[in-house]
């Protein structure tokens, strides 16, 4: 059975609310059984705001299909936030938040990257507007990172690029730098030899000059 709790405190559900309670719109607070609590138009309203299932431990803002403890259908905005060290937060594809950890203790599988530097040279650093804000920014174009850098690219739920790793293009460029300091010390050593012969050469020349010199009486 399905009924307007209004703006009473909710007794029996798990849930108390004190004070004065506003929902715009005419907008009631509903429950269809007693597991399940949302804010809404009205009971057969698409436009729901807020949805719980409290057997489920999921909370629904915008969805009446949450599927982790907090699900958000929009954009969120938080007003104030702090400085200090910690994590980085990355969202995937289908907007779901993770700590982006380094430890070992959160990976398998673990082998040396493997790219080459020509490939990642061809990304093209752009400038750009976005289209929601109209703000300048700077950049990578997903797309075209696709084609160059695949392991660089996050897809969104229809498999379409839609973000670059922008943390991972250094680790790109470190496996570059590497291999160029391994192709310099390789040249530092082909140098090397090359001067080691000249100079073994210019020894033998030498040498056969003051025998030259010696033997014909010659002065140099």
């Amino acid at each position: 059975m399905i009924r307007d709790l209004g703006a009473q405190p909710l007794i029996g559900c798990g849930v108390h609310v004190f004070g004065n309670v506003f929902i715009g719109f005419e907008a009631g607070l509903w429950e269809t059984d007693s597991n399940t609590l949302y804010i809404a138009n009205g009971p057969d309203s698409g436009d729901t705001l807020i949805y719980g299932e409290f057997d489920a431990g999921v909370l629904g803002i915008g969805t009446i299909s949450p599927t982790e403890t907090l699900d958000v259908d929009g954009t969120a905005r938080i007003r104030q936030l702090g400085s200090s060290e910690g994590t980085p937060v990355v969202a995937d594809g289908n907007g779901k938040l993770w700590k982006q950890s380094s430890s070992k203790r959160y990976k398998t599988d673990v082998r040396d990257l493997e790219t080459s530097g020509s490939k990642v040279l061809q990304l093209r650093p752009v400038r750009f507007k976005w289209k929601t804000t109209a703000a300048e920014d700077v950049g990578l174009i997903a797309e075209e990172v696709e084609e160059a850098c695949e392991d660089l690219v996050i897809y969104d739920s229809e498999g379409r690029p839609d973000a670059v790793k922008y943390d991972r293009v250094s680790l790109y460029l470190l496996a570059v730098v590497k291999d160029l300091k391994a192709e310099n010390e390789s040249l530092k050593e082909q140098l090397r030899t090359q001067e080691q012969s000249v100079q073994q050469k210019l020894d033998v020349l030498e040498r056969t000059v003051r025998l030259l010199t010696k033997g014909e009486g010659l002065e140099l």
